[in-house]
Order: structure tokens, then sequence, then C-alpha cells
């Protein structure tokens, strides 16, 4: 019995799933559309035939098996113990795949014996790989008796396999493997069964990458995500398993780049771990290579305002970029610091890497996300070309990154999780109507109460941010909305309206508002310790660094050393720090490493992580005269005002995440940094504890 890969994944679910699993999640789960799961039902319908097994659908809980337990397990045995067929995309990418990788022409009644398919259908796929490698630097070759091989340099043919073997592997079945012990048996198992293009990878070299990889994430970071560490392995054991058999990069075709200290220990790191355990030597070329996949990782490391190779360009780069973004999905996205962190180490990661073009097959997937936000996708190649011109991105990345902003659009609205009545007759009918029409159109509400008319005086009204009815209440004592049961256009506009103005309600809520209803949600609760301390824990640091924060006057015409000098001497008065000296001169190494002036303002932003510190702290001083300072756009500008934050050595996360909110605060949009550049201490204090708030209430709901 043989099983498609989509198939097999579909009977698994359905299987794991006995009461049922809706379209929806079957879709989310395979990362296909809801008319490939169509498509996909249908076929299966045909396999499960054989087994006595039925295919239903039942309204509400979706798509279920019913048959004989002896069939089921019978089903369930095969689908563990059988080989895997390919549909013509997969089958595609795997003989790119086997074609670069292998060592002599391949003979096409081989490859057609391989995927139990007609030879005629693997002409039909190497005519279609042809046209998918032009421009690749990449040719497909035709020998004699019918042989064929596709030639490539060494670099490209590295970058295109592993590309080809991560998006075919399941993120979830892929880390699975590390779980528990596994030998090479286990791993020629899981390459038959579940994961094809495993194939590829050889078990010694493989189990070697996994190694130095675990070490080296141990050894730096704090977190990758998982698919970080997916990506790496898989090009980590590409390059083993190539230079193990002499395939030499000999040249290196994308541009070098200056590498950021972190890159370099890294690189030596895992240069030195693969050597203990292969005795291999790299190259010149080899290292550039390395360090490039190594940059590729650095995707997953949370940015930090501290760190060394904190790239303070970008930033600014990143605010022009969202900007272009807004202005054609007409979304203010500039207001989600998330998604500024997100997109800072997300793009950081795209400039970085080493470029050869992905061979992409569209996904249906992508399709349905850019039909979904078509202005944010607009927005995103309106904004990559406008802030980054001579950069190239494949619709991989642009997909990726109508996510990062789709995510914040989304989130967004649930941030303050509005609560909502619907009152009808009964209860029943028109209200359940009513409660769907809702959901569909406002993800907004977290929660909705239907109940009927003689129910209502069980709930406590004021609980409720809306009071919707089918039917008129005269003499109802709260205000409620009048609507009908299909939510006509006009009341959709109207809903819409009462919802935006809740939200902008909400957020004006102080600080200290946010954190007693955070106290009072989780009392009710009976609050765990730990859940007690991080309340505590969150409040008290934004309200530490919102009490230091002022706005100073220096005055006299002294250089900027001396400026800051006089202002370390100020906090070390004040007992956030221990030594003035110490810190004044680390900030102004700092300053000279990079610049700190904003473009188009007359502040900079000068920071620094230092044992000497004991407090974070954020304050403005205001200079008497203007100075001439380097902007981080390497331009010439004068500055008026110097935006000091330090942090103490090490740093929390909390105490990073806040200072760094401060931070991209000043280059949020244009209104924001005219605030701190202009604004006075009143104003600016309120814009900080308002994000502040907003913070705490993120990481406590």
């Amino acid at each position: 019995m043989y099983f498609s890969i989509k198939e097999k994944q579909l009977l698994e679910l359905l299987l794991l799933n006995k009461t049922g699993i809706s379209l929806e999640v079957l879709a989310r789960e395979l990362e296909v559309s809801s008319r490939t799961i169509y498509r996909e039902l249908a076929l299966a319908e045909d396999t499960l035939s054989l087994y006595q097994i039925a295919l239903n659908k039942k309204i509400g809980t979706g798509f279920y098996l019913s048959g004989e337990i002896e069939e089921l397990n019978r089903l369930k045995k095969d689908l563990l113990s059988t080989d895997l067929i390919f549909d013509s995309k997969d089958r595609q990418s795997y003989l790119i795949c086997q074609l670069l990788l292998a060592k002599d022409n391949v003979k096409l009644i081989g490859l057609a014996q391989d995927f139990n398919v007609s030879p005629g259908t693997i002409n039909n796929d190497l005519t279609k790989i042809t046209e998918i490698i032009e421009g690749f630097q990449m040719t497909l070759q035709r020998g004699k008796g019918k042989a064929v091989s596709i030639k490539s340099d060494e670099e490209s043919l590295r970058l295109i396999v592993s590309g080809i073997i991560t998006s075919k592997l399941n993120e979830y079945e892929f880390l699975n493997i590390f779980q528990n012990e596994y030998d090479e048996e286990h791993f020629e198992r899981v390459q038959k069964t579940r994961m094809p293009f495993l194939s590829f990878l050889t078990y010694r070299y493989f189990k070697i990458a996994v190694q130095t990889t675990f070490r080296m994430k141990q050894h730096f970071f704090e977190d990758i995500s998982n698919s970080g560490l997916m990506q790496f392995i898989v090009i980590l054991t590409l390059m083993i398993m190539r230079l193990s058999e002499d395939n030499q990069l000999e040249k290196i075709h994308f541009e070098e780049k200056e590498d950021t200290t972190l890159t370099n220990n890294i690189t030596e790191y895992v240069i030195k771990d693969i050597f203990q355990e292969t005795e291999l030597q790299l190259l010149k070329s080899e290292r550039i290579f390395l360090k490039k996949a190594v940059n590729g990782v650095r995707f997953f490391q949370k940015q930090d305002l501290f760190s060394a190779d904190y790239n303070m360009e970008l930033t600014y780069q990143i605010k022009n970029f969202i900007h272009l973004v807004e202005t054609e999905a007409h979304w203010e996205f500039s207001k989600d610091h998330t998604l500024f962190s997100g997109l800072l180490t997300h793009l950081e990661a795209l400039l970085n890497r080493a470029f050869t073009p992905v061979l992409q097959v569209e996904d249906s997937l992508y399709a349905t996300i850019r039909e979904r936000y078509p202005e944010i996708y607009k927005g995103i190649i309106v904004g990559l070309a406008g802030v980054f011109p001579d950069k190239r991105f494949s619709e991989n990345d642009y997909i990726y990154l109508v996510i990062h902003f789709a995510s914040s659009w989304e989130n967004y609205k649930k941030i303050y999780g509005l609560k909502a009545m619907v009152i009808c007759t009964s209860g029943i009918g028109t209200s359940r109507i009513l409660e769907n029409r809702l959901n569909k159109h406002f993800s907004e509400l977290k929660e909705i109460t239907v109940v009927s008319l003689s129910e209502v005086n069980d709930y406590k009204l004021t609980d409720f941010d809306f009071i919707f009815s089918t039917i008129f209440l005269p003499h109802f004592t709260v205000r409620y909305h009048l609507i009908t049961p299909m939510l006509l256009s006009e009341e959709l506009v109207k809903i819409k309206g009462l919802i935006d103005e809740c939200i902008d309600q909400k957020k004006d809520y102080t600080l200290s508002d946010s954190i007693k209803e955070i106290n009072k949600q989780n009392s009710e609760k009976i609050p765990t310790e730990k859940t007690l301390k991080e309340i505590h824990h969150l409040s008290k640091t934004a309200l530490g660094i919102l009490n230091y924060f002022s706005i100073e006057s220096i005055n006299g015409n002294q250089p900027i050393e001396e400026s800051l000098l006089w202002i370390c001497r100020q906090l070390q008065d004040i007992g956030v720090l221990t030594d003035a000296e110490n810190v004044q001169q680390k900030l102004i190494e700092r300053a000279n490493v990079a610049p700190v002036g904003i473009p188009g303002t007359q502040m900079g932003l000068f920071h620094v992580r230092n044992t000497h510190v004991v407090s974070s702290y954020f304050g403005i001083y205001e200079l008497e005269q203007e100075v001439p300072i380097i902007g981080i756009d390497r331009k010439d500008m004068g500055l008026k005002r110097i935006l000091i934050m330090v942090a103490p050595y090490p740093l929390n996360v909390v105490e990073r995440d806040l200072l760094g909110l401060v931070s991209s605060m000043v280059i949020e949009n244009d209104s924001t940094t005219a605030l701190f550049d202009k604004g006075e201490e009143e104003a600016v204090r309120k814009k900080i504890e308002k994000e502040f708030k907003a913070y705490v209430l993120r990481k406590t709901h």
C-alpha cells in the first residue's frame, strides 16, 4: 500500500481526532487551502474504501472516520510501515535534490521505477525542472542512454538543496526525533515513512550537526525558534557531507559584509566543534559560507538595544518601511512595538543572508494570505522597494512579512478583550444567528454571552462593554444597541465605530489604573505565587523608570564629552550608577562605534549597559547650544537634546523590553519623534506611561 505525503498526514489527523476535526483545522495543520483539503478528502475516500472505512461529516464537529476497530488499526499500522509516494510538486523537488547530489548521471528508467511512475511522467517532470532552474546558474544535461544530471556550482547546490529539504520537513516531527534516544535504524524509518526528504542527509553527519547546533544554542543564545534550529541543522549537515566528499567551495557569489562579533564567535565555535568530531579543515570560502548560515539563524535571536551588534541604522529603515506599509494598508502599525521588534530581527537576517534564489513551488497557502490581506501584501512590496531598493526578496519573504503585519493587525484588536451581551426573546434562534455574525466580523469581541429577556437580571450588566438586542427594550437602565439578527452593512459600520471608540477609551487608562485592574482580575482567580511576583516585578520596574524620567537643562557651551560626564555625575548622585567616569567613557565608546543622531531631529540616543549601573534609567537633557554629531544615516547634524539610557549588566528581560520600548518610541513615527525632540516633560511622560501600560497588559493577560 502506498500513500502520498499529504494523504498520509490527512489520514493521521483523522485517526487522531476520533470525534471530528474541522475543515479549518485540517487546512491549518496541513498548511494548504480549504479547496485543497476538499480535493485530498475526495482522494482519501478511495483509499479508505479499501479498509471499509467511511469518511463522515457532522455539523459542529467536522470530519471523522467510522469503521470496524480491526480495520482502523490496520490503517494505522499501514500508515506507519509503508513507503510514501509523491505528488508532482514534491516529486519535482525530490528530483532536483537527487540529481544535484548524484555523483554520476542517473538513468531515466531508474527514476521512473523509484517513483513508481512511467518514464513519460519523469520526462514531463524534467521539462518542468528545466524551466524552474533557468537563471540559477544550473543546467539540466541529458547524456547517453537516457541518463540525466544537473550541473551546478557548489554554493548554489548547498543553498538550494538545504532550502528544499527544510521547506519539506514538518517542524514538529523533525524536532520529535530529538525528544528521545534515536539511532540510525530509527532515523531511516522516519525517512521512509514520514519525512522522505531527510533521506538526502547522512545519519552520521546529521547527528554531528544536531549535537553541534544544540551546543552552540546553549552557549550563545537565550532562545532560537524551532524552525531556526531545523534550518541550521540541515544546512550544517549538508555542508559536512559535501566537505567529507571533498566538494569544496571554490567561489562565493554573494557579497561579503562586515562581520559582527557574535557572528565571528559562533562561527569559530562551530568550526572547532566540527573539527573535533570530523577533523575537517574549513578554508576561507567555507568560513564565509558558514558565517552566512549563522546570520540566518540570528533571525531567531531577539534583538537587544544594548548589544554590541544592535543596528541603529536598520531601526530607522524599519521605521520608514512600516510607514510605507501603513500608507498602503491604511492602518497604524507603528503603534505596535512587538511588530517593530519582530521586523528588526527578521529583516536583519534577510539582509545578511546568502542570497541564492530558492527554488519555490507556489503553495496554495500563499494565495490565501495574499487574498486575505491584499493591502498589506501590496504595502510590503512597495515598502521593501522603497527602503531596500538594491536588495532582492522572494515570494516567501513577502508572505512571511505579511504574516508579521497581519498578526499585528489581528492581535491589536484583541489586547483589551471586549465583552458583549446579546439579548432576544428566547435566547435561541435569532440571537444565535447574531452571535455567529458578531464572531465572524469582530475578532475584538473576546466573549459573547447570549441571554433571553427573562435571564437579563441574572447578570451584572456593567461587566459588558456592549449590549446588543434584537428587540426594543423600553425603560432599560443600561445603554444598549438595537440591531437586526443579520447585521446589515450600515450596522457593521456602526459596531466597528463603537468598538474602536471603546478601545481608545481603554487605552487612556493610566499605568497605575491598569495595574490595579490586573491585580483585581488576578485576585478573583486566586493567583499563584509566581503570577503575583511577576505582576509585582512588572509594575515595580515600569514605575521605577517612569519615576526617574525628567527633562533637564545643561548650561554652558562645553564639548559633548563634558556634558555626558555631568549627566553621569547627576545620575551617580541619585543612586542610578556608582562610577560616573566609567559609564561616561562607555557611552562615548559606544557612540564612536555607531552614530547615535536621529535624522531629521536635533537629538541623539546615547545608551549603554554597564556593571556600574544600579537601576535602569531614561532621561532627556537639553543643551544650551547645538553641537555637531553624526546621524545614524551617516550625515552631519546638530545635537540639541541628549537622550540618555543606561541599564545594569546583566540586564533582566523586563528591563530590556521596557527600555527597548522607549527606544523604538523615539523613531516610531513622525509625531512621536517630534514629541521626544521638542515636547515638554509631561507630554513625553504620558506617552511613555501609555506604552508601558500596554506592555503590562500584554504580559499579564
